[in-house]
């Protein structure tokens, strides 16, 4: 899945430069059940096809804040999809961590904070905030 997708971002990208620009909020777009295409991979425990949009180039940087911070219409984050299958979700989760993480500027206090306010019903935010706490120890601040 991963290769698969790197290619189609490869793909849409040659095809159109324009179309991974952030004016086009491809990442808001929501289905009925108000899931963004993030949200459905975590739902349809897609790890390595939205890994890769968390980390490839191209749609890197059009994963912002807010869109980590939107909600389905069960008043669930990206977040808390992805912490009910935290032990299939092995690569997103810490790409998540690392954007948010980032999106905080570094700051673990606010990132706990706000990680807080995604999983506010979860049994295993625990869980989460450690797994935080140790990506913290393994990235170097430059």
């Amino acid at each position: 899945n991963s290769t698969l997708m790197g290619q189609l971002i490869y793909e849409i990208t040659d095809a159109s430069r324009n179309f991974f620009k952030e004016e086009n909020k491809i990442f808001s777009y929501k289905s009925e059940g108000g899931l963004n295409i993030l949200m459905r991979l975590a739902t349809d425990t897609i790890d390595d096809a939205l890994r890769e949009l968390l980390a490839n180039t191209n749609t890197y940087r059009l994963i912002t804040h807010s869109v980590l911070q939107e909600r389905d219409k069960q008043d669930q984050t990206l977040l808390a999809i992805l912490e009910v299958n935290r032990t299939i979700m092995t690569e997103s989760i810490p790409a998540i961590l690392k954007k948010e993480y980032g999106c905080h500027l570094f700051n673990m206090s606010r990132t706990e904070e706000c990680f807080a306010k995604q999983l506010e019903s979860s049994v295993t935010t625990e869980h989460i905030l450690k797994d935080l706490n140790n990506l913290e120890e393994k990235i170097p601040l430059t």
